[in-house]
């Protein structure tokens, strides 16, 4: 009755301009990659599957074969969970909805302690895809309900014995383990430290010249200046220098909270305005949005720190 479809090439391949113009009733904006019954899986939904993993630290492989095969893996799990979750449906199970939405209201509540206001939840959401707050409210009801018909399916067939537990005992865990030990990698060895930190802060005088640096270079970008060259000529991050300023993708709770406000503030393509970390001031623009994570660049201005600053750290320390 289920019927399941992969289909061999998952890679989307990018049409020149002059191509879509000449074909634009041929151009694909989406596929569909599975059928598990009579539900399609799209790609769209495969890449948002893999934008989660991100966001809950998966490293996704840099290689194309790498992309290839995880992507392959989020798929069948997608399909494993489109099965669980039609036949939980197939036994009429349903979970209350007064359970969904108090789970639901409870996760939205938390995210909005993130925001200073509404409108700033709201501007992160339609940044994120959602085009409203309680469109996003449906989707985390839709993934709620899922998940919980996964639960009570698997709770319902271990309570008519159809899913015996199984049991490994401490002597199979010590035989494999030695089976396979040589193939474990070889750490090193760790060491477990304290520390206490006190960095140098910068008088006055330097971090009003360095603010001045910045707001120039705002100037300079907002008069249409290209952000990869200004940030390539004057950036003080070496880490993102000589890439343009390029952050990459970054999600929330990656970034110290001055830096993390604009960037889920911004909506793509736009700069902010020069604001101060500890790390100096930075000016970022936004290029890109997916949910949950923002791919940005930005430049930073260091003050510097002369050698009464260095003394009165030392001091301190």
């Amino acid at each position: 009755m289920l019927k399941k479809i992969l289909i061999p090439a998952l890679l989307v391949t990018a049409v020149p301009v002059a191509a879509q113009e000449a074909s634009l009733d041929r151009l694909s904006v989406d596929r569909v990659v599975a059928v598990v019954g009579s539900q399609p899986i799209l790609w769209s939904e495969v890449l948002q599957s893999i934008t989660q993993e991100q966001a809950r630290g998966i490293q996704i492989p840099r290689d194309s074969a790498g992309q290839m095969a995880f992507a392959r893996q989020i798929l069948e799990t997608m399909i494993d969970e489109e099965l669980v979750v039609q036949k939980a449906r197939e036994m009429s199970l349903e979970p209350p909805d007064a359970d969904l939405r108090q789970q639901v209201d409870q996760q939205i509540a938390g995210i909005r302690t993130n925001f200073p206001t509404e409108t700033e939840l709201r501007e992160a959401l339609i940044g994120a895809g959602f085009s409203s707050i309680e469109d996003y409210r449906r989707t985390m009801m839709e993934l709620a309900r899922r998940n919980a018909l996964q639960r009570m399916l698997v709770q319902q067939l271990r309570q008519e014995r159809k899913l015996p537990a199984v049991t490994v005992t401490e002597q199979e865990i010590n035989e494999t383990f030695e089976q396979f030990r040589g193939q474990f990698e070889q750490r090193p060895a760790t060491v477990t430290f304290r520390q206490i930190v006190v960095p140098p802060q910068p008088g006055d005088e330097a971090k009003a010249t360095a603010k001045a640096m910045a707001d120039s270079i705002l100037a300079e970008l907002r008069r249409g200046g290209d952000f990869e060259s200004i940030a390539r000529r004057e950036s003080m991050d070496p880490g993102s220098r000589d890439l343009g300023g390029d952050l990459g993708w970054a999600r929330r709770g990656t970034m110290v909270p001055a830096f993390e406000y604009w960037l889920f503030t911004l909506p793509p393509g736009q700069t902010s305005p020069v604001f101060e970390t500890v790390y100096g001031y930075h000016i970022l623009r936004v290029d890109r949005v997916q949910p949950a994570e923002r791919k940005s660049r930005h430049v930073l201005i260091r003050p510097e720190l002369d050698s009464a600053a260095i003394a009165r750290t030392r001091a301190i320390a």
